[in-house]
């Protein structure tokens, strides 16, 4: 798999882990009914994929919101249309969510039906929401949070377990306010949730670029 990620990302544990397959065993997630992925050569989808970091549209505040699909092979036409499938009838409402609370939409990473909205808590925080639709009749929301100490070079993050984690029914009318209730969850965490991660590091730069330039969520 060649997947194009940002110079930050490689040292964060959220991507380290794979954050839509970190959960797997607790989410039971039944990849029967995932389309597996082509073996055509990569290069026959080249002019379908975006390009990696290209997100669209461009929000009111002048904040990108909407989606991007990362450069990766495993990600084929049939295996989109079938996540495109599972979207349908959230489609609408999470485009809504996005635009109103100000975050950045990524679709389908590491090819997983999966829609991560990401978004900067006050200057030194940064948050992490999935949409997950590991089943034609199953949405899981998952949250997630990282805090930043410039000073010392440190990071906090929630580590062994998700800060929200819950399973709903596709008919379930309660999905708009689970994922809303997530949010806050996320953003309004006590800090002495966190666990801290990982040695402290020397250069803070690549923290400072990640956060700046996530787009501020609004409650």
């Amino acid at each position: 798999m060649v997947t194009v990620i940002p110079e930050w990302a490689r040292s964060s544990p959220i991507t380290r882990s794979r954050l839509s397959l970190r959960y797997r065993d607790r989410l039971d997630v039944d990849r029967a009914n995932v389309v597996q992925p082509s073996r055509e050569p990569p290069d026959r989808f080249a002019g379908w994929l975006a390009p990696s970091g290209v997100t669209a549209p461009v929000g009111s505040s002048g904040n990108l919101i909407g989606s991007a699909v990362l450069e990766d092979p495993d990600l084929t036409i049939a295996m989109r249309a079938e996540f495109e499938r599972r979207y349908a009838p959230l489609t609408p409402m999470l485009l809504a969510f996005a635009k109103r609370h100000n975050l950045r939409l990524e679709k389908y990473h590491y090819a997983q039906p999966n829609w991560s909205f990401h978004f900067r808590i006050g200057e030194t925080g940064r948050g992490h929401l999935q949409v997950m639709r590991p089943r034609d009749d199953e949405v899981v929301v998952v949250g997630h949070r990282e805090e930043f100490d410039f000073d010392r070079g440190r990071r906090y993050i929630a580590i062994s377990r998700p800060l929200t984690l819950t399973r709903l029914r596709l008919d379930s009318p309660d999905i708009e306010k689970t994922v809303k209730a997530a949010l806050e969850r996320v953003v309004k965490v006590p800090l002495s949730e966190l666990e801290l991660d990982d040695p402290p590091v020397q250069s803070t730069a690549g923290w400072r670029a990640s956060i700046g330039g996530e787009p501020l969520v609004r409650l």
